[in-house]
């Protein structure tokens, strides 16, 4: 859907996009490399009201996101920080909840 009304993103956060990638792996960082990563990502967010993207899993730099998207919400309760992840079908659980008729795949946002 591109309908950003469906997405429930406003405008202020599709003035700026960042794509996050990397490997999927573990990654060996130390703590100080990991919080800086997560630092600069929450320092985009906050300057620029990025929406950011990644890709959707719980390992690597996309958790790393996940983590920055959880320490924004803690400092800034009321603000939103818009993180998409965007994962490969092999790597969905459950998958069968996304087909209702075999065809198309539904997702429904909650707030």
């Amino acid at each position: 859907m591109t309908n950003k009304n469906y997405w429930n993103i406003d405008s202020q956060h599709l003035k700026f996009v960042l794509s996050v990638i990397g490997g999927s792996q573990d990654l060996k960082l130390t703590p100080v490399q990991k919080d800086d990563i997560k630092n600069g990502i929450i320092s985009i967010v906050e300057e620029v009201n990025a929406c950011i993207f990644s890709g959707g899993t719980d390992t690597g730099i996309m958790k790393i996101c996940g983590e920055a998207a959880a320490t924004y919400k803690e400092k800034h309760k009321d603000e939103k920080f818009v993180l998409i992840g965007i994962a490969t079908w092999k790597k969905i659980n459950n998958k069968e909840c996304f087909i209702p008729d075999g065809t198309r795949f539904i997702i429904e946002i909650s707030n």
